[in-house]
């Protein structure tokens, strides 16, 4: 059996990757990321007032021209998009969604029917010219948090903005419309006994809820749509011509999380899909977009400006047709509320079919078997291709899940027919170098062009818990620095140790490096390091260079440098063109950096705590070390076999180091680790699986 396929193989998968990155970078200047030159800032008259009904649990397949006819008549004429609710727990309850629309960041109000996994009915008693009751405890527990919220910010802004003040109609609205301590300036009747009359206020906020169902079906399924529809429809009847109407599922319902429905009417400009700066994802937009759009629209950032609290930005409009609109409203609500449940179950599922396909392989044939384990290591990318084929169609969870562990296992066995097709098949590190090569180009195409497949994929940045909703996420970064640190020390192998090795091995880094780094593509500040470092250690192997202090010294220090230019890059931007990189540059130079490290320390920190699966990937990484770093190890002399194939030794130290620097430096960069791994473990599989018995010396490998 061959170890290595030839140097032609070698250019020709480097010129792949190469020009998939091309291709995508051509494709992002041509428009297809966001933002779009066609898209226009949501604006009012400047005068009309503006009313922001929010509805519990409100989803798009609950609007329909049959049963509510007014609301289906706003989504036709005004602006839709899915609505990120998630506040400062996983499910966020009624209050819980005003508190974050008052503050312009997540919050929780913790009241009694929410947190512990379940939304139940949620009551407050109001009394106008006095503190809400429980305020002062909202106010400590939310310092508590590392988020940094401060409530009443709405509220505060329209006052002194000279913009006006905010009514509330309905008890849980007042939650949204109180000041900075606690009290409501407007009170109105709820719903139900309000006859549509708008006080003198420029913002008034409206409890679709309260009154028009028995409060137990409202915490388990949400406001009866036909009843809020009708109460609409009376209601708006007696706002002015030049009412600008936002229509928002505020809030979760039950037990699940999920992407709700929120809808603009009344505005000045084409019907379209809403998008922000804050998710840069045409059709969905977040809580804290929409306190940043009612400021804008009362014109109160006329002045100075947002306020720093408000961590969204103003929505703009992408013209698109009804149909179009509601097609992709439906479909992306839907998928990405669904991975966030199924992606347990759907990877357990094709863990179990992979072991046992394994299991029954060996016994037969050890090329069979590592082909199992080439299409074990083409999962990871599947899960993001998936999202091409609408798995997400049927009504029944089971049946989408078992759809798209379908869709994933076709788009693993289509990946693993091309890596086992060609003449290199009949090497060792030819099938596994084709999948690193698609691992690599896939992601990066997705990520350069706005991560729409990383938005709905098992493995992608799960919006509806508002980790991100765009760039590269940890998960993400762990797939790709995986495959092309593997990839590149393939390729090294394959050209031969020299100058030429090195210098693709740097090629390869440094694309990645870019594509992660990128503001405007995967906006990653803690993977840039991680993979420059990790590269510019194995280049040195691949050119034969003896690493020394001084040298891996110089490798941070460039790594460094090279992450504070992307970030400073994007800091020199407009604020609201901002992403990750540029708001963190942002906070140094305010002196808040710190509030933003405590956050990620605490959710790093978090993850090992309330996660024990997570100690799994902690223990590996330890195995793996110790293996590396003693081969006369129980599981140095497991690896042992593998430094036949020359490099693999140096690649695996460069994982290695690639992992730990990305764990650091990263909020739940366990999770780095631990797909690292996965992928790790079954490229190496398939390479173990066809390589002859025997050891190989890392000194010299």
């Amino acid at each position: 059996m061959t170890l290595l396929p030839g140097r032609r193989f070698a250019w020709a998968l480097l010129a792949a990757v190469l020009g998939a990155l091309v291709v995508g970078g051509v494709g992002s200047a041509a428009g297809l990321g966001y933002p779009s030159d066609s898209a226009v800032p949501l604006r009012g008259s400047g005068s009309g007032p503006v009313v922001v009904v929010g509805v519990p649990g409100l989803e798009w397949t609950d609007i329909t021209p049959e049963d509510t006819p007014t609301l289906d008549g706003w989504r036709r004429e005004g602006a839709t998009g899915v609505l990120v609710v998630r506040g400062a727990h996983p499910l966020t309850c009624a209050a819980d969604g005003w508190l974050t629309l008052g503050a312009g960041q997540r919050a929780a109000a913790d009241l009694p029917g929410g947190g512990a996994g379940v939304c139940g009915p949620q009551g407050i008693t109001l009394e106008e010219g006095t503190p809400l009751p429980g305020w002062e405890t909202w106010l400590e527990r939310t310092a508590a948090r590392p988020l940094d919220a401060q409530l009443g910010t709405l509220a505060d802004a329209l006052a002194t903005g000279g913009s006006g003040c905010v009514s509330a109609y309905g008890p849980l609205a007042a939650v949204g419309a109180a000041d900075p301590v606690g009290e409501v300036r407007d009170v109105g009747p709820s719903l139900p006994e309000w006859d549509g009359r708008l006080s003198e206020c420029s913002v008034h906020l409206v409890d679709g809820a309260t009154g028009l169902a028995d409060p137990e079906t409202i915490a388990d399924e949400g406001a009866a749509p036909a009843a809020l529809d009708a109460e609409l429809a009376r209601v708006s009847a007696a706002w002015p011509e030049d009412t600008v109407v936002v229509v928002a599922g505020l809030s979760d319902t039950g037990t699940t999380p999920a992407l709700r429905a929120v809808l603009v009417t009344g505005y000045e400009g084409p019907a379209g899909m809403l998008g922000s700066t804050s998710t840069r994802q045409w059709g969905m937009v977040a809580t804290p977009d929409l306190t940043a759009t009612v400021l804008t629209l009362a014109g109160a950032t006329a002045g100075d400006g947002l306020p720093d609290a408000v961590a969204g930005q103003p929505v703009s409009v992408l013209d698109r047709g009804a149909a179009e609109r509601l097609d992709r409203d439906l479909g992306v609500a839907a998928a990405a509320s669904m991975v966030q449940q199924l992606a347990g179950p759907v990877l357990g599922a094709l863990l179990v079919v992979f072991l046992a396909a394994l299991v029954l392989a060996v016994r037969r044939s050890r090329t069979g078997a590592a082909v199992v384990a080439t299409a074990a290591a083409a999962i990871p990318v599947s899960t993001f291709l998936a999202g091409l084929l609408p798995w997400w169609r049927p009504d029944s969870w089971v049946v989408a899940g078992v759809l798209l562990g379908l869709v994933i296992l076709l788009w693993s066995a289509l990946i693993t027919a091309v890596a086992w097709s060609g003449p290199w098949r009949r090497t060792v590190v030819g099938p596994p170098a084709v999948v690193s090569a698609v691992t690599v180009a896939v992601l990066s195409l997705d990520v350069v062009w706005g991560g729409r497949l990383g938005l709905i994929g098992l493995l992608g940045v799960q919006p509806v818990v508002a980790g991100r909703f765009y760039g590269m996420g940890n998960v993400g970064f762990g797939i790709v620095a995986a495959a092309v640190l593997l990839l590149a020390a393939f390729l090294a192998a394959a050209l031969g140790r020299g100058r030429t090795a090195a210098v693709v091995v740097l090629v390869l880094g440094a694309a990645v490096a870019v594509v992660d780094g990128w503001p405007g593509w995967g906006a990653d500040f803690g993977g840039v390091p991680a993979i420059l470092v990790s590269a510019g250690l194995l280049s040195l192997a691949a050119a034969g260079v003896r690493l020394t202090p001084l040298r891996f010294l110089l490798i941070g220090a460039a790594a460094a440098a090279v992450s504070t230019v992307l970030m400073v890059l994007d800091w020199l931007r407009p604020p609201e063109q901002r992403t990750h990189l540029g708001a963190f540059a942002q906070d140094v130079v305010d002196g808040t950096a710190w509030t933003v490290v405590l956050r990620k320390l605490d959710n790093s920190l978090g993850i090992l705590v309330h996660y024990p699966v997570s100690w799994v990937a902690v223990l590996l990484l330890a195995a793996v070390v110790w293996g590396l770093a003693r081969p006369d190890s129980p599981p140095g002399r497991l690896l042992a076999p593998l430094w036949q194939v020359p490099m693999l030794y140096a690649g695996s130290l460069a994982l290695v180091v690639c992992w730990v620097i990305g764990w650091g430096l990263n909020d739940s960069g366990i999770a780095i680790v631990g797909i690292g791994l996965a992928i790790v473990v079954a490229t190496l599989l398939a390479v173990r699986l066809r390589l002859d018995p025997g050891t190989g010396d890392p000194a010299h490998r």
